[in-house]
């Protein structure tokens, strides 16, 4: 006999729980979508959320430009690695960034100024995690960031952290 493994989802539920979370919490929320959606379908999910979120995370290139197809009138924020021949496209759909170098957001900001817009982008921090973000803990971080708020075309709509620890004990 072969083993099967159903996976059934409920968007009503999806929506209750984050409902749920944000009651007598007003802050923004973005839906993380990323990997379809935890393999619950990101268009489908994205579609429940959608009234109560102000936009939507994704991991990769193909995930941004599939959920903009089907959702246009929230921001879609990119959590991975871009590469330079997309950037133009990125842009001209509102699709943000994360920047996690100086280096990064002066491409960005260069590829914007190409396009002739100024680009939303959000910030990341890496606060532990040691996947993407500026790292926090380094001298120059603060400077680097302050440095990249500073550029004429991009315009810094967010900051974000994956909190690497967040399962474990503080310290005493």
């Amino acid at each position: 006999m072969k083993a099967q493994s159903i996976l059934e989802v409920n968007t009503t539920k999806i929506r209750e729980n984050l409902l749920a979370m944000r009651k007598g919490h007003p802050q923004q929320i973005f839906g993380v979508v990323k990997a379809n959606a935890y393999g619950m379908g990101a268009v489908r999910v994205a579609n429940a959320l959608r009234e109560d979120v102000v936009g939507f995370c994704v991991a990769t290139v193909s995930e941004a430009l599939t959920l903009r197809r089907t959702i246009a009138d929230k921001p879609i924020l990119l959590f991975g690695y871009t590469d330079p021949d997309d950037r133009p496209e990125l842009i001209r759909r509102g699709i943000r960034p994360a920047i996690s170098t100086l280096a990064d957001a002066e491409a960005w900001n260069r590829e914007a100024e190409k396009v002739g817009i100024c680009a939303p982008m959000h910030i990341a921090l890496d606060t532990g995690h040691r996947r993407i973000g500026f790292v926090t803990e380094s001298e120059e971080a603060f400077a680097d960031i302050c440095a990249a708020v500073k550029l004429w075309h991009l315009r810094i709509e967010g900051l974000f952290s994956h909190f690497a620890t967040a399962d474990e004990a503080p310290f005493p």
